[in-house]
């Protein structure tokens, strides 16, 4: 196959992806030229999108059931998911009021910090998840967390979770492997200040269970 011809499918096809931020282009090219080096039709059109912060593929081929390809686009898919969905470094998965995204640390802050609503102050309560002053209605404004009775989001707690307490407790486990980002977020933002009778609910054993799922995610 010549080069021209896979740069030709290579440029074809990317457009068909619908993506949030430039970060995958390079991963979906390089995802693009694999399937053509390993015997794609180059007829048939591959398409993609964003979906909970990972890259999703599909196709109207049938050589999509092949098994070399279904392994190429698993592992482009696992790919995203390390990927940052806005400049391309290293990342992981994050939460933000309410959606998901695959950022890395810079990124994340600084749509964090964009993106934070620094209303109703003098109304702020203190938010079970971070323990910063940051919780007005439903949802804390620091952390992005969701009350878990909360309906009508795209992530319903109550779907997801047992009970609050296990609700509670993936949340701020959440936000003590993000601390570092947290501290910076908080230097950033001049906003909100933290409880100094913050409760962590998780045990040891529990946070290095989530560790160790966030690894195998990865």
């Amino acid at each position: 196959m010549e080069n021209n011809e896979i740069e030709n499918f290579v440029e074809n096809n990317i457009k068909n992806f619908q993506t949030i931020g430039k970060g995958w282009n390079e991963i979906i090219r390089e995802m693009l030229i694999e399937f053509a080096k390993n015997g794609w039709n180059l007829d048939n059109q591959i398409f993609g999108k964003e979906k909970y912060a990972s890259l999703q593929c599909s196709s109207f081929s049938n050589d999509s059931e092949i098994e070399i390809f279904k392994c190429i686009r698993i592992k482009f898919e696992k790919l995203s998911g390390v990927t940052c969905q806005e400049c391309g470094d290293k990342s992981k998965h994050r939460y933000f009021k309410g959606w998901e995204y695959t950022l890395c640390k810079n990124c994340y802050l600084e749509k964090a910090t964009n993106e934070i609503y620094l209303k109703k102050r003098s109304n702020l309560e203190e938010c079970k998840f971070c323990g910063y002053f940051a919780f007005s209605e439903d949802n804390c404004k620091f952390c992005g967390n969701y009350d878990y009775n909360t309906t009508g989001i795209k992530m319903n707690p109550r779907n997801d979770f047992e009970n609050e307490l296990e609700y509670i407790k993936y949340c701020q486990m959440e936000v003590y492997v993000d601390k570092d980002d947290e501290i910076e977020f908080s230097k950033r933002t001049k906003g909100y200040s933290k409880s100094e009778t913050y409760k962590i609910l998780f045990s040891e054993e529990e946070l290095n269970e989530y560790i160790e799922m966030i690894k195998n995610l990865g």
